[in-house]
């Protein structure tokens, strides 16, 4: 693992970052470009832009706020293969002890991108911000253009889901009405659903299910949920024996929800959801299990990230030592650590990604508590 640049420096801890699809902004000099969005206790949002294989750096600044960010997330608005003028709008959400979530968006296309532009912000501080694209709306959108032709906008609905600083055991979804037109990014805002856990504890991590209105979540006495967004029902997955930092849902090879989880218990821990179907004379029915295998660390496992790097699958972890580890999927359920190497040696890694170049050469991007965002690259494993 070589290590290529260092990003985004902040003058504190970095808490979390985003990076744009490279694909995006490509040039016409066959040259490519990544933006990396970062936050952190500085609070500032910063975004660092990189050329390759120049490797130049171009650093700005988004927005700052006089208290500590804790988390960014993006969302990229697809153009469709009608459009004349295909145009790529990201929006990002960003927020922490300020007192609001704030929202941006860019607007990309082959030839040019604007800045990031103010959207609005909402009146809560958070621990954590996700987005996500409510798809059934793109696809009535689509259906819209089909019967009418083309539209000046599009309109879809962007959910937003935190949990407060007040209320850390709760997550809140709110749903922001998305409309675009040409360089013009609007929102919105619109009710604020609950999802309340039982027995209540800080809700630390997120990530959606393979369907529209699933999503799970990890807490701080271990308890791993899925929850179902139209009646705000939940179901215990299972647990860890100590807080749970990090998670990510999946689906098997068999079609099966799949989750990976990473706890101060110092296991990452893989669960495949089981159906188990019951019958009689007079009634049928199913419950829903998780199987689970259980990998110890040497390490407290902080984040995870799936890659997928020459038609196989890694797990990539960022680690409480300030390691960043690689993972092989030996099966489903089977993983086994094929490479280590310590990156951030004066505290632990709070988010990792990748990103793959044309040439098949895997980048990876991790930060934590030496205030960068850093840059290495693998050529192989």
């Amino acid at each position: 693992m070589e290590e290529k640049l260092k990003l985004a420096g902040h003058s504190d801890d970095v808490t979390g970052f985003e990076i744009l699809p490279h694909k995006l902004l490509s040039n016409s000099k066959g040259e490519e470009e990544i933006e990396v969005l970062s936050c952190g206790l500085d609070g500032r949002l910063l975004s660092s832009s990189v050329q390759f294989p120049a490797s130049q750096v171009h650093h700005s600044t988004i927005m700052t706020s006089r208290y500590p960010l804790y988390s960014v997330s993006l969302v990229s608005l697809h153009p469709s293969s009608s459009d004349s003028t295909p145009m790529t709008h990201h929006v990002c959400a960003v927020g922490g002890q300020d007192k609001k979530i704030s929202f941006y968006y860019k607007v990309c296309s082959a030839s040019e991108r604007t800045q990031w532009n103010f959207l609005l912000s909402i009146p809560f501080s958070c621990l954590w911000v996700k987005l996500r694209i409510e798809k059934k709306e793109e696809e009535a959108e689509r259906e819209r253009k089909r019967k009418k032709g083309k539209v000046e906008s599009k309109l879809q609905t962007l959910q937003v889901f935190f949990a407060t600083l007040q209320n850390t055991s709760t997550v809140m979804l709110q749903n922001l009405s998305l409309r675009v037109d040409g360089l013009v990014v609007t929102l919105e805002q619109g009710p604020i659903h609950q999802f309340q856990p039982l027995p209540h504890s800080p809700v630390r991590t997120i990530s959606f299910g393979s369907t529209e209105n699933q999503f799970f979540t990890g807490s701080d006495e271990g308890i791993v949920r899925k929850w179902n967004i139209d009646d705000s029902s939940s179901t215990l997955v299972g647990s860890h024996q100590n807080d749970v930092i990090s998670l990510i849902s999946l689906v098997s090879k068999d079609g099966k929800a799949k989750l990976i989880t990473s706890g101060k218990d110092r296991e990452i821990r893989i669960w495949i959801e089981n159906t188990v179907k019951r019958s009689s004379s007079l009634s049928s029915s199913s419950s829903t299990t998780f199987t689970i295998a259980s990998f110890p660390c040497s390490f407290v496992p902080r984040c995870l990230q799936v890659i997928g790097w020459r038609e196989k699958s890694y797990l990539l972890v960022g680690g409480g030592d300030g390691s960043l580890t690689i993972w092989n999927f030996l099966s489903d359920n089977e993983i086994e650590m094929v490479h280590k190497s310590v990156v951030i040696s004066s505290g632990p890694v709070s988010s990792v990604s990748y990103w793959t170049d044309e040439q098949g050469v895997l980048g990876l991007f991790c930060a934590g508590a030496d205030h960068q965002v850093h840059f290495l690259q693998i050529k192989n494993l």
